[in-house]
């Protein structure tokens, strides 16, 4: 099949039919009633707004409903949080609090999930309170600008973006956003427009979307050009800084802000390679990639011994906090424990975490895990003023192994190394590592290091596969 015409298909299954989209729409409109309504009771001044891909027109099935109770600007940042979470609640009364810059609520209302977020009325994006604040310009500017066929490509750039495991910029993915998947629509024109390009894209790139807010909508030249240095840029702004990201696509709404900030360069080149994998060979799997099956046990064990590597896990109970704080150190875990080692001398080949209900297991395949009972210390160069203290606090010393020698101009002495395993490296020292307030709390509690058998079993068989088979979800 061809790609226009498996496209044709794709979308036709991932738009929402006309019946679906009006009630949506009814659902949503009750939805910002009863906050009117809700806030009339509890006697606090704000507009509701429905903001977002149901805003916008560019949802999938089963959207979320994202509505934005603005306040305005004279009031507090207490009173913000204070009003908006009761509001929420009394809309959402089985909903749960969560917590960003500022606490919303989430919950769910007639068969959706709904967030109910505060923010400041503000009229100029640049002068923002809270980093939710630009939102409702964003939901504006795609209004304005996205033509009335490209909802239907902005929905095949998400369901793209979505099987390939790239679509959200959350800390546990750390991808595209979908306001960024509409600018580049925006921008290159159609789904199959977004992969033309990013199939040259460099190893990184700065963007625009070619039209700014403010200017008169279409009359913009979506694409016409990127940021270059000393090219085009919004008149008046602040200096757009950036801190070495892959792509960097400046706000319309805010051109100091990269839209792609929370891109990594892992999901950046992912996409890339997908594009050009996609454009060689169009697939229904990148949009709708089969799951992945697990090994056998049996499997997994030959396929480690081939490799001739030790792996090692490590179980403990995930943080009891919101998902970005939680992946957050998470990350900072898996960091830690992997330059703990590789100090130490202990090689590490692979690394990575899965989620498994409520715990989380951390893998790390060594190159090398066990190391000789001594290492050599080099020490000052021969008649260094130094080489006396040298010997002596070393041909002192119970962990000396053999006498000390020169070794090319340097002293050097064989000592006996403090750790041979990796294994016992990190249970002394874990509880030294800097891991986060909340994992650190967790380490206390308690962690497993899993060899053998105990980390050879059915409940992790599927983990262990995925980090054993580097395929990506389209190639499954």
């Amino acid at each position: 099949m061809d790609a226009g015409a498996l496209e044709e298909l794709v979308l036709k299954e991932i738009t929402p039919t006309a019946e679906e989209q009006e009630h949506l729409k009814r659902v949503a409109s009750e939805l910002v009633e009863k906050v009117a309504e809700a806030a009339r009771e509890l006697g606090v001044k704000i507009e509701p707004l429905i903001v977002g891909s149901v805003a916008k027109g560019t949802f999938l099935k089963d959207p979320d409903i994202d509505i934005f109770v603005q306040f305005p600007t004279s009031t507090s940042r207490e009173v913000l949080e204070q009003q908006g979470l009761a509001l929420g609640l009394k809309v959402l009364p089985k909903g749960r609090k969560q917590y960003a810059e500022h606490p919303y609520v989430q919950g769910e209302f007639r068969g959706f999930d709904a967030e109910i977020v505060p923010c400041f009325a503000i009229t100029d994006p640049s002068q923002k309170m809270s980093a939710v604040d630009r939102t409702p310009f964003h939901t504006k500017f795609i209004a304005a600008n996205l033509g009335p066929r490209q909802g239907g490509e902005v929905r095949l750039l998400k369901r793209f973006l979505k099987g390939v495991g790239a679509y959200g910029a959350e800390e546990a993915v750390r991808g595209f956003s979908g306001y960024l998947a509409e600018l580049l629509v925006i921008r290159y024109g159609t789904f199959r427009g977004v992969l033309e390009a990013a199939a040259r894209w460099p190893e990184s790139i700065r963007l625009d979307a070619g039209i700014w807010a403010g200017a008169s909508p279409g009359t913009g030249d979506a694409g016409a050009h990127t940021i270059q240095s000393g090219s085009t840029q919004a008149p008046h702004v602040k200096t757009l800084v950036t801190r070495g990201e892959p792509l960097v696509f400046t706000d319309p709404v805010d051109p100091s802000r990269n839209v792609a900030s929370a891109l990594s360069t892992e999901k950046y080149s992912l996409f890339i390679h997908a594009s050009q994998s996609y454009l060689a060979e169009p697939s229904r799997l990148f949009f709708f990639p089969d799951p992945p099956r697990a090994l056998t046990l049996a499997a997994i064990r030959s396929h480690v011994r081939q490799r001739g590597t030790e792996l090692l896990g490590i179980l403990l109970r995930t943080p009891q906090v919101i998902p970005d704080i939680y992946f957050s150190q998470l990350r900072k875990f898996e960091r830690a424990v992997r330059a703990l080692c590789e100090e130490n001398g202990f090689a590490i080949l692979h690394s990575a975490f899965y989620e498994l209900g409520t715990k989380t297991l951390f893998l790390f395949e060594f190159e090398v895990f066990r190391l000789p009972a001594v290492r050599s210390h080099r020490g000052p160069p021969v008649g260094n003023p130094r080489e006396r203290e040298f010997h002596a606090k070393w041909m002192s010393s119970p962990q000396r192994r053999g006498t000390v020698h020169i070794v090319d101009g340097l002293w050097a002495v064989d000592v006996a190394r403090e750790f041979t395993l990796a294994e016992h490296l990190i249970r002394e020292r874990m509880s030294t590592l800097s891991l986060g307030k909340h994992l650190n709390e967790e380490v206390k509690l308690g962690f497993k290091m899993l060899r053998g058998p105990s980390l050879y079993n059915r409940a992790n068989a599927l983990p262990l596969t995925i980090f054993l088979d580097k395929r990506y979800p389209w190639e499954w």
